[in-house]
């Protein structure tokens, strides 16, 4: 079984690359699980730039396949805002909570058909060898004008998918996982390295 290193000290996130994954014939562990403690600067002017560096970085310190995501929410009505920055929107210290209340607040009077905005998500592998592979994602909905739920991080609360008619945090894991940016990535880049499906 083939072990792949996930460069993020974000347990949630993690966690659900972990289940994300779970029917695939590897074994996924964290920077703590091998012990390694280092802060990347994500300084990139683009997710794929932000992911690579944090692959490398800890690929730099272990024998292992490393992959980092980066990844953001791109409103249309914004210009493409919060973007990089998602993570940061409210500032270096923001939080979930603060990130999702400066949106909701900048949106404040747009009409829902103007409020289109994409999930966006840049998955790097970094093999042992020093390869590099790259796969992306992106999942297409609108900005509500409320939160809805409270199971999920960062903008979920606020994210509707016309499609399925159902609002981020109203998903079940399954669902979600099938349908989101990330998930999406993760599936290509199993391809791509080769990693079987077990289901």
């Amino acid at each position: 079984m083939k072990k792949i290193v996930f460069a993020s000290k974000n347990n949630g996130k993690v966690n659900e690359i972990k289940k994300m994954l779970a029917s695939y014939d590897i074994e996924i562990v964290s920077m703590k699980d091998m012990g390694i403690d280092i802060e990347t600067i994500e300084d990139g002017s683009t997710y794929e730039e932000n992911a690579t560096k944090k692959a490398a970085d800890v690929a730099k310190l272990c024998n292992e396949i490393v992959i980092a995501d980066d990844s953001g929410i791109e409103v249309e009505y914004l210009g493409g805002r919060p973007g990089l920055y998602s993570a940061r929107y409210a500032g270096e210290h923001g939080s979930d909570e603060a990130n999702v209340t400066k949106l909701l607040e900048e949106l404040s009077g747009v009409p829902i058909e103007k409020r289109r905005a994409r999930y966006v998500c840049s998955l790097v592998a970094i093999l042992p060898d020093g390869t590099k592979r790259v796969t992306s994602g992106e999942w297409r909905g609108l900005i509500t004008e409320e939160r809805h739920g409270t199971q999920s991080f960062g903008y979920a609360p606020i994210f509707y998918d016309p499609v399925l008619n159902a609002y981020n945090d109203e998903l079940s894991e399954e669902m979600r996982y099938a349908v989101n940016h990330r998930g999406k990535a993760l599936r290509e880049m199993m391809k791509v390295l080769n990693i079987e499906n077990r289901d």
